[in-house]
């Protein structure tokens, strides 16, 4: 007996995990409860059902475009149980195909006052990002990121980035954003995420034959074109 009530505290155990409340179980979950809603349509086709309401089956034989119905809900579940993780920002790669070839790299603490950025015309092509450097609030994580810079229109660039950052090296996971780069005069240029978030930062940026750099926040992110 005291065996059999092991068994059973294990179990109750088991029913009891709160596994089901991890987000990455949730849409599955739904899935489930979705594949499982035409189980009770069944039960008025029962004895009971035709003992008590002859007319009940026959007005019954309409409903099944209910459950067929609810048999399509099911592919958004299973959409986003494929990526349980994902974040708005992480988006395994559907913003962009770009890989990340570039090294291993530390964010730095600037030292003074951010210099001013003078604009300049920016060289499409493959870059890296080669500095992080704070003005305030410095930090010190690990970032490797690569990006593709090309013109669009007149005064508008397409600016794709497969990043990784962490406390740690190597960095992980990547992660793939769009921006749109639209220059506004000067050194202005209005950064506007268009995929994997949302967002549009007015700032500034400064760029070379060879290098290309931009203000976010409190920080410059320098990045250098690659053969």
């Amino acid at each position: 007996m005291r065996l059999l009530a092991t068994v059973c505290a294990c179990l109750a155990a088991v029913a009891c995990s709160d596994d089901t409340n991890n987000p990455k179980y949730l849409d599955l979950a739904v899935a489930d409860q979705a594949s499982e809603q035409p189980a009770p349509d069944a039960g008025p086709d029962g004895p009971s059902a035709d003992t008590t309401q002859p007319d009940g089956p026959s007005a019954d034989t309409t409903q099944p475009d209910g459950p067929s119905a609810d048999t399509t809900q099911p592919d958004g579940p299973s959409a986003d149980a494929t990526q349980p993780d994902a974040t708005p920002a992480d988006l395994g790669g559907l913003c962009n195909n770009l890989v990340n070839t570039a090294a291993v790299i530390q964010e730095q603490a600037g030292s003074g006052a951010p210099p001013t950025l003078n604009g300049g015309s920016i060289v499409e092509g493959t870059y890296h990002r080669t500095q992080t450097i704070y003005y305030s609030s410095p930090k010190s994580r690990y970032i490797k990121e690569t990006i593709k810079l090309t013109k669009t229109a007149a005064s508008v660039y397409k600016m794709e980035f497969v990043s990784a950052t962490s406390p740690t090296s190597p960095p992980a996971p990547e992660y793939h954003v769009n921006v749109e780069l639209t220059l506004t005069g000067g050194a202005n240029v209005n950064y506007n995420i268009v995929c994997g978030t949302t967002g549009a930062i007015p700032t500034t940026y400064e760029a070379s034959a060879t290098s290309f750099r931009i203000r976010l926040g409190p920080a410059d992110l320098i990045y250098t074109l690659q053969p």
